[in-house]
């Protein structure tokens, strides 16, 4: 008896989508994560901007409590921002939004860069990084801290959308309903010839 080849499975071109179902899986998985990272980290500035935040700055010089009190603005702008963030891309991802929609929303959140003012005067400003390192090194080790945390979980989010980007694409690329191409198949089969 002759050894048979093993047989070729000619999968319906269909079957291609449960490799992207897959890795939008995967990616709603990792994106999940860092979307409840990325909440719990909101939170837990804004329970320190409430309490040790607030106390033991009345202790700072006045350059010092003003170097502060930007510098918390500023973390306090760019944690909204990055929520905004987390909110826009799980709306784009639940299909709530449209990749064109997320994406012009996502261009208007310009992150408050390190060395940025916030509508303050240019004088009473740092003059250069060393001063600004030397106001920064004498800020509450807790907000220090946090700064940094914010920081990091910020620098991220470009690197996610362009992680995201191919797989959000073919997500939503529309596949043919299969109604819709059996009626195609039919008229062309046998619609009206003109």
């Amino acid at each position: 008896m002759a050894k048979r080849a093993p047989a070729k499975h000619n999968l319906p071109k269909q079957a291609a989508n449960m490799v992207i179902m897959a890795e939008h899986q995967a990616f709603a998985r990792g994106f999940d994560i860092l979307f409840a990272g990325g909440l719990a980290l909101a939170d837990k500035v804004s329970r320190y901007f409430n309490g040790a935040g607030s106390e033991g700055a009345e202790y700072f010089s006045p350059a010092l409590a003003r170097f502060y009190e930007r510098e918390r603005k500023k973390l306090g702008i760019k944690v909204m921002q990055m929520a905004a963030w987390l909110w826009l891309e799980r709306a784009l991802r639940d299909g709530e939004m449209s990749a064109e929609q997320a994406a012009a929303e996502k261009r208007k959140l310009v992150f408050v860069a390190q060395f940025s003012p916030i509508h303050e005067n240019t004088a009473s400003q740092p003059a250069d990084s060393a001063d600004y390192d030397t106001y920064f090194a004498q800020l509450p080790p807790a907000y220090r801290l946090l700064a940094q945390e914010v920081e990091y979980f910020v620098s991220r989010l470009p690197y996610m959308d362009k992680e995201t980007a191919p797989a959000v694409a073919r997500q939503q690329l529309r596949v043919p309903n299969p109604v819709t191409l059996q009626w195609q198949k039919l008229h062309r089969s046998f619609g009206r010839k003109k």
